[in-house]
């Protein structure tokens, strides 16, 4: 086969077309492609995609229209049924807006450098790869952290000797090292050919597995999650929800706070690989989500306890929400800051009193009436002029009078007495 334009039609197709797994990544499927055809990958490649180069880029998240219309000219597979095995799919479940050009929330980074990853972005089962070697999408997810299917621990690189997992690199390898035969599955290690499916499998907690098992199937299907004490919620709300408190677990001052509060077997430590819940290594993540899991078996009520005690403000548990969901408000309602106000008591004379000062425009009458409705101190000064401060003293001075002893008369700018 000779290599054409790409978005062109294959001249022939391939003699053997296995269709993609469940959920397997376009990238492992494209490997099992090359083998199937007894090709190698990258000349496979060329000869779908000519000169174009796609490995020294996260193809599973930047494959466009033009490399599933290739596709699916050489594999008679629907380019809309090819889509599904790529990350751009969780849009819209998983998280709102798919970034091609920048970082995506909950899509783990590969950090490409030519053609080698710098971050340990691919995550893998030994047993799922032990009876199918085909890597999932929900692998390259940060919120997942173990296998809900043999309720064990994900991995993230080779154990044998750390590298970061790269199952096209084990085809690029292959006529460099007389140690890898000519088409090594790309379930083997690219650096060492350890083969990822004699991984330790480490058991989970169970409480871990059965999240991720409850995440992942609305992922794939309902779309749903529940809460206890509130039913049924979007997944994306919950998530939202699920990332701001992963977050604060991980970073910060207040993190440290928050872990103390936590029985966890494991040290919880910030990742030194990054700046952002996706840049942590999985054994961090997994901490962090069994500590989200404790928290949300006693929700409201436990969420409202640690926040008290570690000192957490309601502002800082909203932050970076543009639309908190209603359920989430309802839960911090009792964070919500209370302004132990100044008590103003008065006889119906003394209001009537002070409401014909303010009638005549007298301006602390009205600043003093306003404040006796309810009206906040920031509003007050907005409408009146003056400062918080001033307010506050004016209130302060009224406290130890009473409104006969109010005078109409020129005030200071700062609203005092």
């Amino acid at each position: 086969m000779t290599p054409h334009r790409l978005g062109a039609r294959a001249p022939v197709r391939l003699p053997v077309r296995p269709r993609p797994e469940p959920n397997e990544l376009l990238s492992s499927w494209l490997f099992r492609l090359a083998q199937a055809n007894t090709q190698k990958l990258h000349s496979l490649s060329r000869t779908l995609f000519g000169d174009r180069q796609i490995w020294n880029r996260d193809i599973d998240r930047l494959a466009g229209p033009e490399v599933l219309a290739a596709l699916e000219g050489a594999t008679g597979i629907r380019a809309t049924d090819l889509r599904v095995h790529t990350l751009p799919s969780f849009e819209g479940r998983v998280y709102d807006r798919h970034n091609a050009n920048g970082i995506t929330a909950w899509i783990l980074p590969l950090g490409i450098y030519h053609r080698t990853h710098r971050r340990h972005g691919l995550q893998y089962c030994p047993a799922c790869l032990k009876e199918r070697p085909a890597f999932l999408t929900l692998w390259r997810l940060s919120l997942s952290v173990v296998c809900p299917l043999h309720g064990c621990d994900l991995h993230e690189a080779c154990p044998a000797c750390g590298a970061p997992v790269i199952p096209f690199r084990v085809d690029a390898a292959a006529h460099l090292s007389k140690s890898l035969p000519t088409y090594s599955p790309h379930t083997c290690c690219f650096q060492c050919g350890f083969a990822l499916d004699r991984a330790p499998v480490t058991a989970a907690d169970p409480a871990l597995v059965a999240w991720q098992r409850t995440v992942h199937e609305a992922i794939i299907g309902s779309g749903m999650m529940t809460v206890r004490g509130v039913g049924a919620v979007p997944l994306l709300e919950y998530l939202s929800v699920a990332r701001l408190w992963l977050t604060l677990l991980t970073f910060g001052r207040r993190a440290e706070r928050l872990r103390e509060l936590v029985d966890v077997p494991v040290k919880l430590t910030t990742g030194a690989r990054g700046r952002s819940l996706d840049h942590l290594d999985v054994q961090t993540r997994r901490v962090a989500v069994l500590a989200f899991v404790t928290l949300l078996e006693g929700w409201p009520e436990r969420m409202v306890d640690w926040s008290r005690a570690a000192r957490i403000r309601r502002s800082t548990l909203l932050q970076d929400m543009a639309e908190p969901p209603g359920w989430y408000l309802d839960a911090l309602r009792p964070l919500e800051y209370v302004n132990p106000r100044r008590a103003l008591t008065f006889t119906l004379s003394d209001l009537a009193a002070l409401e014909a000062l303010a009638h005549a425009g007298d301006r602390r009458s009205l600043i003093l009436l306003a404040y006796h409705e309810g009206e906040s101190l920031r509003a007050i000064a907005r409408t009146y002029g003056g400062t918080t401060s001033g307010i506050r003293k004016t209130v302060t001075l009224f406290v130890a009078g009473s409104p006969r002893r109010i005078k109409a008369g020129t005030e200071r700018p700062d609203g005092d007495l």
